[in-house]
Formats: structure tokens, sequence, C-alpha cells
């Protein structure tokens, strides 16, 4: 069983990239929204506005820090 958990994390980590603090806040803003639109309590077109909102806000403050690192 531990065999397939380190699997699916293993599977997962290299699924959303390296900096994993940041892909997962990136799935969790996925499953959040998803779970929005299946209730009816968004529409999609919501969903897509907010999941580019943070994609947006996410680039910029990689951009930030990249140009504060020199």
């Amino acid at each position: 069983m531990n065999a397939l958990i380190e699997k699916a994390k293993t599977g997962v980590l290299a699924l959303f990239g390296s900096q994993s603090r940041l892909s997962y806040r990136r799935l969790l803003v996925f499953g959040i929204g998803t779970y929005f639109v299946m209730l009816g309590t968004i529409e999609s077109s919501d969903w897509l506005y907010l999941a580019l909102a943070y994609i947006g806000s996410d680039a910029a403050e990689k951009t930030i820090s990249a140009f504060r690192r020199g």
C-alpha cells in the first residue's frame, strides 16, 4: 500500500513540476474551481476567469522575484 502511495506522490510531483509549493496551489485552485462549477455556484466562464487571474498573478510573482535575484 505504501509503495502505491509513494508512486502516486511521485507522479503528482512529476506532473506539477519542481516548485512543489506553487504546484500544489495550482492543483488546489483547479480543484476548488471545479467543485464550485459542479455545485452550480459559478459558471464555467467564471471558473476560466478565476483560473486566468490566478495564473497571471502567479506569473507576476515569479517575474518580480526573478528581477530581485538579479
